[in-house]
């Protein structure tokens, strides 16, 4: 299934939009405009991995996806994805994550092997 990733710590969020225990950013009052959003993951893969995907999502609606294939049988695996979003206020974006592992994974957070990341470009 695609699941969202909580992404349990903020280095900077100036406006405070990004809620730790659900992993989602919400653009806070007076902060609509063009953001750069980007968001990936990294597993460990302790059987055949043959696809990693990270899905970008606005308002529970999928915006963009980078599908990595991944053809090895053991080692780590990540995904990443980006783009440029028009963001109103009170929207809610969220990185979420798949892969074909047969089994359940869990996300490296140490490190930056696991980022959510963004910024305003312009109103």
């Amino acid at each position: 299934t695609v699941t969202i990733i909580t992404y349990n710590s903020a280095t900077f969020d100036s406006d405070s939009g990004f809620n730790t225990s659900t992993g989602r950013y919400t653009v806070p009052t007076g902060k609509a405009g063009k953001y750069y959003v980007a968001g990936g993951f990294r597993i460990g893969t302790a059987n055949a991995v043959t696809r990693l995907v990270a899905y970008l999502f606005n308002n529970g609606s999928q915006i963009a996806e980078f599908n990595n294939p991944h053809n090895a049988s053991n080692g780590e695996g990540s995904s990443f994805v980006s783009t440029i979003l028009d963001l109103s206020e009170g929207d809610i974006v969220d990185i979420r994550m798949y892969h074909n592992a047969g089994s359940t994974k869990s996300i490296q957070t140490s490190s930056g092997r696991t980022l959510f990341m963004g910024f305003r470009l312009s109103e």
